[in-house]
C-alpha cells in the first residue's frame, strides 16, 4: 500500500470498474462498448491496478512477446488522484515487470492534457 492505495496486478476487473475509470479520465472511444474494452484489458499482457478502497484510481497495462519488446499500452489515473505519484507506481510496475525486454514503447493519446499531466510532479495524497 501506499498513500492510502493498494496496487494490485490482475487481467481481471469488471466492467462497471473500468467505467468508472475510462469515463471522468474521458476516454469515450474506449467506453462505447464496455464489452470490447473489457477484453481488451483481460487480453493485455499485464495489467497493474490502483486501488482506494473498492474503488479503481488506476490503471496501466501492457502488451509484449516478453523477449524484444513492450508497449505500454495505457495509463489512466482517475482525476482526483491525479499528481499523487499513482501513475508513475503504475509505469514503474510495468517497467519492473519487463525489464528484461530490449525495447520499451509508450503509446499515449497526443492531448495536451496527457502530456501536460506527465510532465507534472507527483504531490500528497488528497486530502492532505
Amino acid at each position: 500500500m501506499s498513500d492510502g492505495y493498494s496496487i494490485v496486478i490482475s487481467k481481471t476487473v469488471a466492467k462497471d470498474q473500468l467505467e468508472q475509470l475510462y469515463v471522468p479520465v474521458g476516454w469515450e472511444a474506449y467506453t462505447k462498448d464496455m464489452e470490447e474494452l473489457h477484453r481488451a484489458v483481460a487480453n493485455s499482457t499485464y495489467v497493474a491496478t490502483a486501488w482506494k478502497d473498492e474503488q479503481l484510481i488506476g490503471l496501466a497495462r501492457a502488451l509484449s512477446d516478453d523477449v524484444a519488446v513492450f508497449y505500454l499500452q495505457d495509463i489512466l489515473v482517475h482525476p482526483d488522484w491525479r499528481r499523487h505519484g499513482v501513475g508513475k507506481v503504475l509505469i514503474d510496475r510495468c517497467i519492473d515487470r519487463f525489464s528484461h525486454v530490449r525495447q520499451r514503447v509508450l503509446l499515449t493519446m497526443t492531448s495536451l492534457h496527457n502530456i501536460g499531466s506527465m510532465n507534472q510532479p507527483a504531490t500528497s495524497t488528497p486530502g492532505e
